[in-house]
């Protein structure tokens, strides 16, 4: 089970008293019949509200079920395995002020297994961040909602009614719908969150986080009701598709398989290949 105390006195430090009232820390416990217990976290100068799942809602549902109860502006969204530095809250905040209606993401450090690193290593990479091509073809360019400030009146209502069955991709989702309506994204330079690797990190199991995407890949595909321009919405997840298809193959591939993937997808090879050199991404580095 998820130690809640341990996870709120991890990040306790970037939590900034000064806003008082204006700052809403809640937690949503989705393992039904399993009580929070709170009792031995002692500082009070922080109110923290827990929301119980009556029924498993998986990571996706959790989330929309945090941001219906928040009352703030912005949200950040954290996982049990997130840990924001010292000053984030504050740093976002500031940032927030100065430049309104848009996703602010910041750097992050991330580890991966023996491995720990810095998210975004050149000025290309942090170029991309809210480019939506790159998106299609590479992968998605942020490691987790908890190294971002996202304005709550700009997260799509698709996001908050269509939750994925599948865990996974949920934040990925988020940022290509995001993406798809207009919403600017600004990074910030300043490494405020680490995203842990343990054992149970849904991210790092490549499978079921591919077969997440697939599963928003459909949705929007198949909405007949949406806002989107129905033709660039179903030829752009189709890019999708095939570049998560064909990153899937590329693993499992020999040389000479991977000559075959690569011909058959020269887009979006070349777009990674690309993407590698400028970015100075290591192989297998996040997924990329």
């Amino acid at each position: 089970m998820i130690d809640y105390v341990r996870m709120i006195e991890e990040n306790a430090s970037s939590l900034d008293r000064d806003a008082g009232e204006d700052l809403d820390v809640i937690i949503v416990n989705d393992s039904p019949g399993y009580e929070v217990d709170l009792s031995s976290y002692r500082d009070k100068s922080v109110s923290i509200r827990v929301i119980n799942n009556e029924k498993n809602l998986g990571i996706h549902g959790s989330r929309v079920r945090g941001l219906t109860a928040a009352d703030g502006d912005y949200v950040i969204f954290l996982d049990q395995d997130d840990i924001l530095k010292s000053d984030a809250v504050h740093l976002f905040e500031k940032v927030a002020k100065e430049k309104r209606n848009t996703v602010i993401v910041s750097n992050a450090i991330l580890e991966q297994d023996g491995w720990k690193g810095m998210w975004c290593r050149t000025a290309y990479q942090a170029s991309l961040v809210g480019d939506l091509d790159t998106y299609l073809l590479v992968g998605t360019q942020i490691v987790s909602p908890g190294q971002c400030l996202i304005p709550r009146d700009m997260i799509p209502e698709a996001w908050k009614k269509n939750f994925l069955k599948r865990n996974g991709a949920d934040d990925y989702f988020l940022w290509i719908l995001m993406l798809e309506s207009g919403v600017s994204f600004t990074y910030l330079d300043e490494s405020l969150y680490t995203h842990r690797f343990t054992d149970k990190n849904i991210s790092a199991d490549t499978e079921k986080t591919d077969a997440s995407v697939y599963e928003f890949a459909e949705i929007l595909a198949a909405d007949e009701k949406t806002s989107f321009d129905r033709e660039k919405i179903k030829k752009d997840m189709k890019t999708l598709r095939n570049m998560i298809s064909m990153k899937a193959s590329w693993r499992k591939s020999g040389p000479g398989g991977k000559i075959l993937t690569g011909f058959r997808h020269p887009m979006i090879l070349l777009s990674n290949i690309n993407y590698k050199i400028r970015t100075k991404t290591p192989p297998g580095f996040n997924r990329q």
